[in-house]
């Protein structure tokens, strides 16, 4: 519940709190989110070869599952002036209640991913957890404790960090940004480090 409580003190724009979190344990429905989320893998890479998305067979013993589902309708909370802050204040309002659910879950020692939902699989989840057709599903995680420690590499902080305006000495380019790809890409399928940014 703890974990819960994060995610509703996230801030969101006008405080319209646009959120539901859908817990899901039972056995039955969380093979079914499983199954959805290794058949999105295989979405993935026939949708796009570079991005090779690794094994997700280990949710089948998964003990639960957390589901992300947002009202579009919160929108009319905001300011109406042109459809591009709206729609990002929507975004940004749900990823805050979702990074609280996952830096709290981290603090609990809980193992959780990330997932951006991609539309075949929002589909199937709406009509599998009865969500309404107003709500999107921007993100799932599983949520559980992780058998292995997680690593994952971070930019120094002197590199992200500028004073007064942005130093575009310290800004990657654009061969970096492909290098990092490419090197994150094959970390992915190889099982590799992590990729130094």
């Amino acid at each position: 519940m703890k974990i819960l409580e994060a995610g509703r003190w996230a801030p969101s724009g006008a405080n319209i709190q646009p959120w539901e979190f859908i817990v899901v344990k039972n056995p039955h429905r969380r093979r079914k989110l499983a199954e959805l989320l290794i058949e999105e893998e295989r979405y993935l890479r026939h949708k796009d070869g570079r991005f090779p998305a690794y094994d997700r067979r280990f949710h089948l013993d998964v003990p639960l599952f957390l589901i992300f589902a947002c009202d579009y309708r919160a929108k009319r909370a905001f300011p109406q002036t042109e459809t591009f802050p709206v729609d990002i204040t929507l975004y940004m309002s749900i990823s805050a209640a979702i990074m609280n659910v996952h830096l709290a879950a981290t603090t609990l020692g809980l193992g959780t991913i990330w997932y951006t939902v991609e539309n075949p699989t929002e589909k199937e989840l709406k009509k599998t957890l009865k969500i309404p057709d107003h709500f999107f599903v921007p993100s799932l995680t599983p949520l559980g404790y992780p058998l292995q420690e997680r690593t994952s590499a971070r930019r120094p902080l002197e590199r992200i960090v500028h004073r007064e305006e942005m130093d575009l000495e310290n800004v990657r380019d654009n061969q970096l940004m492909e290098d990092l790809f490419t090197r994150k890409m094959t970390a992915m399928v190889m099982g590799g480090k992590p990729v130094d940014h």
